[in-house]
């Protein structure tokens, strides 16, 4: 059986609880709470006899993305029960490392402030210095000696002042360099792309080459798509500020419609990639549609133009037997290809 990762918008709906006495412990249980844990356990062996029916192990990485893939066969109330007992877990140790990265990168952008500010201040003193300096010439030509003397002292300190500014920026600016150089090597290895707010290039190769061994030892089926906004449209804008906007656009509406299974990073130069596991071509396929249909609902204004969120998609597979490199040359080939198609959905990398 196909599993497919769709792309449905996650609402959040509340029920008003009923509360019935346990006679056996004395603890007061919300009636709706105990059918769902009935829901749920029902649910879950559900979920462990899909996985024996696919001839896969019930391992747990398996059954946790099965749990959530099987959903889509239940109605919207029991996938809102789902997720917002999901919702209420701890973040994984990724998910905490990731708002690590947020918080360093964002301690960056206040060391950049502060040396703006720095150097404003050091501009002001020296415009300052500037203006004593001629308000002295003026007033020593018409020889007013006090004047001029606390003119003199008036200066004197201003370029103390000036100095000792010049001095502390100095050391600031060596301590923003040293922090940047540690930041760009934190950034070498960062999962967490700042610009999109999605996981980087660096997460999405490390989880690709974990779904190529499982591939191989569980024998399942994996997925890719890449995506990115079409030539069509980038073409006919010319400011690159809206096409940035545009892509911001795309990476939001692909993570708000994203499965908890699916991984979204951004590969660098405004390309998108969703990585699948546990779905074969078929269900990517189905899942690019859905994604070209989904996006095309959205659009920006550019003056009086109106440009809808066209992307050209490339869908592969995850292959044991085929290098990763190989692999994602052969995808990128076919999204070239369907961004100087219009009227394909999506291209394939097998139909190239």
């Amino acid at each position: 059986m196909a599993l497919v990762g769709h792309f449905d918008q996650i609402n959040n709906g509340s029920d008003e609880p009923t509360n019935i006495e346990a006679k056996d412990n004395n603890i007061a249980i919300d009636k709706n709470t105990a059918q769902t844990y009935t829901d749920i356990e029902m649910y879950a062996n559900e979920v462990i006899a899909q996985i024996i029916s696919d001839k896969l192990p019930v391992l747990p990485n398996t059954y946790n993305i099965y749990f959530q893939r099987h959903l889509d066969s239940k109605d919207k109330s029991f996938q809102d029960k789902i997720n917002r007992i999901m919702d209420i877990e701890d973040p994984t140790n990724e998910e905490k490392m990731v708002n690590l990265e947020k918080s360093v990168k964002k301690n960056l952008s206040y060391i950049k402030r502060m040396i703006n500010h720095s150097l404003h201040l050091y501009k002001n003193t020296h415009t300052l210095k500037e203006i004593v300096k001629k308000s002295e010439n003026d007033i020593s030509n018409t020889n007013i000696i006090n004047a001029s003397s606390t003119l003199h002292s008036l200066k004197k300190e201003l370029t103390k002042s000036s100095n000792d500014s010049s001095k502390y920026l100095n050391e600031i600016r060596d301590l923003y360099k040293k922090s940047k150089n540690i930041l760009l090597e934190v950034g070498e290895n960062s999962e967490y792309d700042n610009e999109y707010d999605l996981h980087s290039k660096n997460y999405l190769l490390k989880e690709l080459k974990k779904e190529q061994v499982l591939s191989k030892s569980v024998n399942y089926n994996s997925s890719i798509i890449f995506i990115k906004l079409h030539s069509s449209i980038s073409s006919k804008i010319g400011s690159l500020k809206i096409k940035k906007h545009m892509s911001r656009l795309i990476a939001k509406l692909l993570h708000k419609n994203s499965k908890r299974s699916d991984t979204i990073a951004h590969y660098g130069n405004d390309l998108f990639v969703v990585l699948m596991p546990r779905t074969d071509l078929v269900g990517a396929q189905m899942t690019a549609k859905r994604v070209k249909l989904m996006l095309r609902e959205n659009s920006i204004f550019v003056g009086d133009n109106e440009y809808e969120l066209n992307v050209a998609l490339g869908v592969g597979l995850i292959r044991a037997d085929v290098e990763l490199k190989t692999i994602l040359e052969c995808i990128a080939n076919a999204l070239k290809k369907a961004n100087k198609d219009m009227h394909e959905d999506f291209i394939s990398c097998e139909d190239i």
